[in-house]
């Protein structure tokens, strides 16, 4: 499948690092112009969710991240069609390595439609307000958790030309791309698959990321099989030419229903998808899902 560039690369996350009222699409209008809700993520579905969201405070006309404040943060969702609003009881902070970081939540959509973020902070003696809108569709476009995992047959190289060839990263790791997904998932052992971009990624998170997984993988490489699949099938053309309007998606990002990056997957040992991350995650979120696919087995 051949689409541009702008299609697949998070446009949600890149209205982060612009002024969040250019961002009509990722972001709602919120309820008090004092304090702006970002949900960092798309692909939610009726079901426990993963969400990501930044919260930024309106200081003269410029945005300010609100970082490490999950205490002083209360926190709220519901549909459209009046129901009871449920009260957020587990609000993480995560600090990320570049772009601050991100409140996480997991919010339990009961339906499809149009839901309602609200967010209060207290801040300097003063309740800031806000809210946003995200859209929970039927069903999720990636593969959801309980699902076989796709059986995608991903690049896979040793030498530094073949690298070249199959990922985007500057100094990539070779134990990254030793199997192919079906080879992973096949093996009876869990895995850990990364889908990213660091060379084209919009978030600057992708690289990041994708050090995260290669630490991971030398802590856990006797137990769990880990995976880098490029979002690009091209990636030394895309750098060779400076051209990312060149670029071509990887077949195993269609195979997987992704319309983001980055996104990570913990298959399990029967190669069913166990757990599944949108945008950038940590290394003690994955270390805490990764802990219990093996406690599971």
């Amino acid at each position: 499948m051949r689409i541009t560039p702008t299609r697949l690369l998070p446009i949600l996350l890149a209205c982060l690092f612009i002024p969040v009222a250019a961002c009509a699409g990722a972001a709602s209008p919120t309820s008090s112009p004092s304090l702006s809700v970002v949900a960092i993520g798309r692909d939610l579905s009726p079901q426990t969710n993963r969400l990501p969201i930044a919260l930024l405070v309106q200081e003269g006309g410029e945005s300010v991240r609100v970082e490490n404040a999950a205490d002083r943060i209360r926190l709220s969702y519901g549909p459209l069609d009046g129901s009871e609003f449920v009260e957020v009881q587990a609000l993480e902070w995560h600090a990320w390595p570049v772009r601050g970081g991100a409140y996480v939540f997991d919010p339990d959509f009961t339906a499809a439609g149009t839901w309602e973020i609200r967010a209060a902070l207290e801040q300097d003696g003063a309740t800031y307000a806000g809210s946003t809108f995200v859209t929970v569709a039927e069903r999720s476009s990636s593969v959801p958790v309980g699902q076989p995992a796709p059986l995608s047959e991903t690049k896979t190289g040793s030498t530094e030309a073949e690298l070249r060839q199959i990922t985007s990263a500057g100094a990539p790791n070779q134990l990254l791309y030793e199997m192919t997904i079906a080879e992973a998932v096949q093996s009876g052992r869990p895995t850990l698959i990364a889908f990213s971009t660091p060379a084209f990624c919009t978030s600057a998170t992708c690289g990041p990321q994708l050090d995260v997984i290669s630490d991971l993988q030398a802590a856990y490489r006797t137990q769990v099989n880990f995976v880098h699949v490029e979002v690009w099938d091209n990636p030394r053309e895309m750098l060779e030419t400076g051209d990312p309007n060149v670029g071509v998606i990887a077949p195993a990002v269609g195979e997987w229903g992704l319309i983001t990056e980055p996104w990570t997957f913990l298959v399990d040992e029967n190669g069913i998808v166990f757990d599944k991350f949108e945008a950038f995650t940590t290394s003690d979120e994955l270390i805490s899902a990764i802990d219990r696919v093996l406690a599971a087995r």
